[in-house]
């Protein structure tokens, strides 16, 4: 058998393809030899070369033309964008979940350094919850009761703040102007907020963590993506932060020197809570 022959037909290449294999398969059930069996399929196999690096050379430029179109796509805006999120970060570091961050406040009453953005709380009892430094923008605090929270550098822009009691509630300056703005009660006198209690605030740290981060607060990813939340002081964790754990596993309470220490929570996925007091990392006693 002439393979050029065969080949020289004026077909397409995909066309040549599939009528030598229909041929092989048909002279395979037909009986015909092995030896002929064989010649066929050495047709087939001759035919398909150049098939295989049409299709080769297609997939290749397939990749080609999608990698140009998104190239393409991530435009000058898109970056931008990405660039205002990371800033956001760098100067707001309290982006965990909001729904699983109220879920924690409910069961706990404390979720300082989290992020509560938007969260409807209107009419909450909130009465000596732990805020410190949340992220309270925009939520609908109306008529929410705070009587004797601590809101030490909450956030509180853009939240709807009117009949909310404030009783004595630990607030900073920003807090008092905003809830003053917005008609609540019950709002702490800014005669009683000290000038060294202004000054004492801490300052977000600057960009992604450093060795160098002093006396700010700043967030932390590890590599084993632990998130660390709250204040530093001469690149470790130092005062009362929020460390979360891949799991769900959340600690809220005293750092110092990078160590767990002092009053502190552990929050499990459960829902179970775990309060204490940890010395150097280690846990020594549990409080009923």
């Amino acid at each position: 058998m002439d393979c050029n022959e065969f080949i020289k037909i004026e077909y397409t290449l995909a066309m040549k393809f599939k009528i030598l294999l229909i041929f092989l398969g048909w002279f395979i059930l037909s009986g015909y030899s092995p030896y002929v069996a064989t010649q066929v399929a050495g047709c087939a196999l001759q035919a398909a070369g150049p098939v295989a690096k049409v299709v080769d050379a297609g997939i290749k430029k397939g990749l080609q033309e999608i990698d140009s179109i998104v190239k393409k796509n991530v435009s000058t805006e898109d970056t931008v964008e990405l660039s205002k999120l990371n800033k956001i970060e760098e100067r707001e570091p309290n982006l965990d979940h909001t729904s699983m961050n109220i879920d924690i406040l409910k069961r706990t009453n404390a979720c300082p350094y989290c992020n509560l953005r938007g969260a409807d709380l209107r009419g909450a009892n909130l009465s000596q919850a732990d805020l410190r430094h949340a992220n309270l923008k925009a939520a609908n605090l109306t008529g929410t009761n705070f009587r004797y929270a601590n809101l030490d550098g909450v956030l509180l822009k853009g939240a709807k703040l009117k009949g909310a009691n404030f009783l004595g509630a630990k607030l900073n300056e920003e807090g008092v102007k905003y809830a003053q703005a917005d008609r609540a009660v019950n709002i702490p006198d800014l005669k009683n907020i000290t000038k060294k209690e202004a000054n004492f605030r801490l300052k977000f740290c600057p960009g992604l963590y450093k060795p160098s981060w002093n006396n700010c607060i700043g967030t932390r990813t590890y590599s084993d993506k632990a998130v660390y939340k709250g204040p530093w002081k001469l690149g470790k964790q130092h005062g009362i932060g929020a460390l979360t754990y891949p799991d769900g596993e959340k600690y809220v309470g005293g750092f110092k020197d990078g160590l767990h220490h002092g009053k502190g929570k552990i929050i499990y996925p459960s829902g179970k809570v775990m309060e204490g007091i940890w010395e150097n990392d280690k846990f020594k006693s549990e409080r009923k």
